[in-house]
């Protein structure tokens, strides 16, 4: 309910009805007072009335501090007035609770608002009045004003922030003939009553002035007061709408209150005239650049300095506050004024001044233009309040959905306001309060660092706990979250102040590792790698193993094994440099590039061994060669499955081993006693651990189980019926494995029919990160093809490149990851030799600023050392012109150095 518009009259009414004790909670000593003028019947609870409270009494009035005192009491109805105060502790409990207030924080249930009171009569009509005084003399002025239109503005209430300004203006006022007092939250409670009625009693001067700190500002009783005038400007609205409805009250000596706002200057008058508006932005649409228009005239001032200070704006600032509260106002800023909004020229030097009335026309046309800006900035903010609820998320600048797009352009205009001052702090609060995303993001706004040191405290808290760096693979959101923080901190680590290095490195040595990877550059850290693989080599003459995990050895052996895996995409060097490691890893990369000569030479040395000595080898032999040939022929035989009919064919040609390959093959489609052993004990494995067996853990039976299920995974097309059924009847999940291992190509066809769809509908190839379900299936599905495309068979590959020609262009990259590089050198000769020059950034091609982009990011590359030298001769040879700048920025390389 509005100021003044009859709060105590509704509470008495309630407890006239109410069944049971009633507690009535007041802010203050006034209201206290004043409530018990009303309330005859019931005790009051306070300071001086806590030693003679009556506790069988029919309600009581207590004020906030002294609310614990009736906690044992049950009541059935508490009327809290004021109550955008927070209830005080020790609050006694009622089965009802009405929370009255002119200024609630939260939405009420019942409202009944400034305008509505004063059309209907309850409370007093108002004017507001902007004076406009010298620069620098502002309170001079308004003492002045006072006592020219001592007849208008007969009782003063004026509202100071300060008590020294107050006492100030209270001997301005004194020197100039008009009766003024002051008081404050020190002043003594008997002072106070004392300087009230004679303020409110018969004048004994022309006017009236009491000037005020802290006080008269809720619930004060002073129906004769008339002006309501704010010397200094005010930075909450509570306080503003509760200064004002003190004036508010019916008296038949006031026909109409006065609100007069803080005084502006000439200067000020003169800088809002001058506006002019700019072109709206081709970003933004006509709503939020109009908001971004208006704000951009604003003086740029500090925000912190803005909130102690509230100088610039304060004109909008206070009109919004008020059209806030009385939406009459509103629309009369709208027409231009029109008697509601006045100006009063109370300069000291008017004499010698020019009419002003064409200045304030101008003004009131700019007050009518920035309200209805303020009205489209107001309606933005309720669209992001919509998009918010609805999705959950902050709306993205890059978005295909125009609606989201423009609110992510709007989103971020409001940044650059709020870091520049511009906005209002009711514009503030209305942000802060539209949702908590929002309320993030304005602090991340106001204070950068904040966010940052947050942040870095969760990465500590999560490496203390886990001793590991965040993954982007988690299926914890916030693990995901703070890997991807991570990882755009560390693509810029360049770029970071030394404080910021500093507190991050801080976080855990890991992260301080990590970074310094970073440094270094991947071709530095991959170096390393191999320098630590060698020297593992050789102090322990083997290759490392995945045996234990979180330790030396395990790393370099996941390590070695994506190189293996991944050697295709490597440079010739660091294929070179892999193979001076040791000759260890080089027979396994020479392996891994020809997968069936080394096996090739085995059998030549079988088929040697064989034709010297005229039998097979043994295993107990004395010679550790024939004891290797022994256990290598064991070995294909157990892997039989997996062979070849090449290799079968070479088997039968060796001497003494035709009927041992027929027995073998025959073994292959039969299933055996061992055969079931094996299937025996993964089953009891599966059945006691719930899950397949993994190769990367210290269980030894865990790793063999594991090496032999991915054997006959491999060999799934060439088992024999009965090894099927006895693999299949171990676990619906190792017959899931199986069935997707002998997969026909009908349903090759179908899958890649599937994948068309997609890629046919969203015009790109799924990505592996993706939040749909989809569309994350199917980026996981390609990124496992990526790693087996190797062993396609002809028709498979066919088959997937006919699918699409973005998925044939992904095919070639796996066999050539360059291949898109080079694409795009092809780009950039074919624009040197059409045009005889280096793309430009101002070109209106968006073609031609694409290949300028790609090539300033071969600059980047190779100064962070991820470009190989081949690629640099590659790009040398594009155009002499490109020539040219990789030798400067070889030059610049080496002048760094």
């Amino acid at each position: 309910m509005a100021c003044s518009s009859g709060k105590t009259r509704v509470m008495y009414e309630l407890s006239r009805k109410a069944r049971g004790k009633v507690l009535v909670l007041v802010p203050s000593h006034v209201l206290l007072r004043q409530f018990a003028q009303v309330f005859h019947s019931f005790c009051c609870v306070g300071t001086g009335y806590n030693d003679k409270i009556h506790w069988d009494a029919d309600g009581f009035i207590a004020m906030y501090n002294s609310a614990h005192l009736l906690a044992n009491i049950t009541f059935s109805e508490l009327y809290v007035d004021e109550a955008h105060h927070a209830l005080p502790q020790g609050c006694p409990n009622a089965l009802q609770t009405y929370l009255f207030s002119a200024t609630h924080r939260a939405q009420p249930d019942f409202r009944f608002s400034m305008t509505a009171s004063i059309e209907d009569g309850v409370v007093c009509d108002y004017d507001v009045i902007i004076p406009i005084v010298t620069e620098g003399g502002a309170h001079h002025c308004l003492a002045s004003m006072i006592q020219k239109r001592a007849g208008h503005f007969r009782r003063v209430l004026a509202f100071c922030n300060t008590v020294s300004q107050a006492k100030r203006f209270q001997q301005m006022v004194q020197e100039l003939g008009l009766a003024a007092w002051h008081i404050n939250g020190n002043t003594p409670a008997s002072t106070r009553h004392q300087v009230i009625s004679e303020f409110s009693g018969a004048l004994t001067k022309p006017a009236h002035v009491l000037v005020t700190v802290q006080v008269l500002g809720e619930g004060v009783n002073i129906p004769n007061a008339d002006t309501c005038l704010f010397i200094e400007p005010r930075g909450s609205y509570i306080s503003v709408v509760q200064a004002v409805g003190r004036v508010l009250r019916h008296h038949v000596s006031k026909p109409l209150a006065h609100v007069i706002l803080p005084a502006v200057s000439m200067d000020y008058m003169m800088s809002r005239t001058s506006m002019r508006r700019t072109p709206s932005s081709r970003r933004g649409t006509k709503s939020s650049t109009q908001f971004g228009e208006d704000l951009s005239h604003l003086k740029q001032v500090n925000f912190e300095s803005r909130r102690e200070n509230m100088t610039t704006g304060e004109l909008e600032r206070f009109l919004t506050i008020l059209s806030q509260a009385d939406v009459r106002l509103q629309d009369a800023i709208r027409a231009g004024g029109h008697g509601r909004v006045r100006f009063i020229y109370a300069r000291l030097d008017a004499s010698i001044s020019c009419s002003p009335e064409h200045l304030i026309g101008s003004v009131q046309d700019y007050l009518s233009a920035w309200s209805h800006d303020h009205d489209n900035w107001e309606a933005r903010l309720q669209d992001l309040k919509v998009f918010l609820a609805q999705r959950r998320y902050i709306p993205r600048q890059s978005s295909n959905d125009e609606l989201e797009k423009t609110l992510g352009h709007w989103i971020k205009n409001q940044g650059t306001l709020v870091r520049q001052g511009k906005l209002s702090q009711w514009q503030l609060k209305s942000w802060s309060e539209s949702h908590p995303l929002m309320s993030q993001v304005l602090l991340q706004w106001i204070q950068p660092g904040t966010k940052w040191q947050h942040r870095c405290q969760e990465l500590a808290i999560f490496l203390k706990s886990h001793r590991r760096i965040p993954s982007t693979h988690s299926a914890d959101p916030d693990e995901c979250s703070l890997s991807s923080w991570l990882s755009r901190q560390t693509r810029s680590c360049k770029r970071l102040s030394s404080k910021q290095l500093q507190d991050l490195q801080g976080t855990h040595r890991l992260v301080a590792q990590y970074l310094q990877r970073k440094f270094d550059g991947p071709r530095t850290t991959w170096t390393k790698k191999c320098q630590e693989l060698a020297a593992f080599v050789v102090e322990h003459d083997r290759i490392p193993k995945c045996a234990k995990q979180a330790t030396l050895e395990y790393g370099l052996a996941c390590w070695l094994q994506q190189q293996l895996r991944d050697h295709a995409r490597l440079a010739s060097d660091q294929i070179n440099e892999l193979r001076n490691c040791s000759t260890l890893v080089a027979q396994r990369i020479h392996t891994r590039q020809n997968p069936t000569s080394n096996w090739q030479q085995r059998l030549q040395e079988f088929s040697r061994f064989v034709s010297c000595h005229g039998r097979l080898p043994s295993r107990t032999a004395v010679d550790v060669s024939e004891k290797s040939l022994a256990s290598w022929i064991s070995n294909v035989g157990r892997d039989m499955a997996t062979l070849g009919d090449e290799q079968i064919a070479s088997l039968r040609s060796c001497p003494l081993l035709g009927e041992t390959i027929e027995r073998w093959l025959n073994d292959r489609l039969t299933c055996d006693q061992g055969y079931k052993q094996h299937c025996a004990r993964l089953r009891v494995y599966i059945q006691r651990y719930d899950q397949l067996p993994k190769h990367n853990t210290d269980c030894k039976i865990e790793r063999n189980l594991a090496t032999w299920l991915a054997r006959q995974l491999r060999a799934a097309d060439n088992l024999g019926s009965g090894q099927l059924e006895a693999l299949e009847s171990v676990d619906p999940r190792v017959a899931a494995r199986i069935r997707q291992r002998t997969a026909t190509i009908q349903v090759w066809q179908v899958t890649c029919h599937e994948l068309r769809q997609f890629v046919g509908q969203h015009g790109r190839c799924p990505r592996s990160k993706a939040g749909d379900g989809e569309e994350l299936a199917w980026g996981q599905w390609l990124v496992q093809q990526s790693r087996r495309f190797r062993s396609f068979k002809e028709d498979e590959l066919q088959i997937l490149r006919a699918t699409h020609p973005v998925i044939a262009e992904r095919v070639d990259k796996w066999q050539d990851p360059l291949q898109p590089w080079r694409k795009r050198c092809k780009e950039l000769k074919l624009f040197i030799t059409n045009f005889g020059r280096l793309p430009r950034a101002s070109s209106a091609d968006a073609k031609e600023r694409s290949v300028l982009s790609w090539l300033s990011g071969q600059c980047q590359s190779f100064r962070a050392g991820i470009l190989q030298l081949e690629q640099l001769a590659e790009l040398r040879a594009v155009h002499e012109l490109i020539a040219i700048k990789v030798d400067v920025w070889c030059a610049q390389a080496r002048a760094d150095a």
